[in-house]
């Protein structure tokens, strides 16, 4: 009994590792990432109110979402709410959602049973307090206003930095962003970054310098001249940035040019170079002679039907 049982074991391991296999392949979801927006708002107090409204779009069925807003160990998020709205029905709020700190940052799982082949909206409203830093010449704001924890590809994307009201020299730079658009607009007291196809493990960080008067009441101050520093620091990242643009587009261009010299010779080739050997006939045809044949009946006649000969000929 114990010899039939090692015989059948193998095979018993391999339909246990299958069953596994199809288990995990039918729990995965199959969705898409449409639009990601996100608002932060700057505070007096050097806060940020951040609203995030995400779309997906589910091809099939799903217990809820999840998403990660990365922070430093040093900051921390307060004030959560979740709001979802579907295809048939006004928006909501949720309160079947976990909030977990993790190592970077705070980890939602919102739970809502989602159909197949459906459109599906989750907003996330939270704040963040005193990532602002003021200094003795300028504020500042470096803050990863998209994260670089999908699993799938931003489909669109679309962050907004608000400021209380207009506010005279700001400068701004996204990092991350090498194939995006960022627009500074001091008159209204607003920074835009937007990207398309973003991929899922890219990440934007928004740094931002500003005057002092935005946040009077911002309790996270360091006693030292810092502007300088950031602009120098931002010029060699901006020429990093701008480097690595020059070489995509080096690669990019490089490639097309493969491609396009490959396909010419190709066609140049088909159209330039003679055919090698003579023409291939059937097998079985043999041309056909109207001179008498130099051989008796019989074999004449072996050799036209290629089959046994008649009687009537012997």
């Amino acid at each position: 009994m114990k010899i039939k049982f090692m015989k059948v074991m193998p095979y018993l391991t391999i339909l246990l590792l299958l069953f596994l296999y199809v288990k995990n392949v039918s729990a995965e979801v199959d969705y898409r990432i449409e639009n990601n927006v996100t608002t932060a708002s700057i505070k007096k107090d050097g806060s940020i109110a951040v609203k995030k409204q995400i779309t997906y779009k589910f091809k099939s069925q799903s217990k809820g979402v999840f998403y990660q807003q990365n922070l430093a160990p040093s900051q921390s998020l307060v004030d959560a709410k979740v709001k979802i709205q579907n295809e048939n029905q006004a928006g909501r709020y949720l309160h079947d959602f976990s909030l977990q700190k993790v190592n970077s940052g705070y980890h939602f799982a919102v739970y809502n049973h989602v159909k197949p082949n459906s459109r599906y909206t989750v907003t996330y409203f939270y704040k963040i307090p005193q990532v602002i830093t003021n200094y003795r010449d300028i504020a500042k704001l470096n803050f990863m206003i998209i994260g670089n924890n999908w699993d799938k590809d931003l489909d669109h994307v679309k962050a907004v930095v608000l400021f209380p009201g207009s506010v005279k020299n700001i400068k701004a730079r996204a990092h991350g962003l090498l194939n995006g658009y960022i627009k500074v607009d001091p008159s209204k007291g607003r920074i835009t970054l937007t990207a398309n196809n973003l991929d899922g493990y890219s990440e934007i960080e928004v740094h931002t310098i500003f005057p002092l008067s935005v946040t009077p009441r911002n309790k996270n101050i360091v006693n030292q001249i810092h502007g300088p520093f950031v602009l120098n620091q931002e010029a060699k990242l901006a020429q990093e940035a701008n480097c690595k643009r020059k070489k995509i587009f080096i690669f990019e261009i490089g490639l097309v040019l493969i491609i396009v010299l490959s396909a010419t010779s190709a066609i140049v080739l088909g159209f330039t170079v003679k055919k090698q050997g003579g023409t291939v006939h059937d097998t079985n045809f043999i041309p056909h002679s109207y001179e008498f044949p130099s051989v008796n009946a019989v074999v004449a006649q072996i050799m036209d039907k290629v089959d046994a000969p008649n009687i009537e000929y012997l």
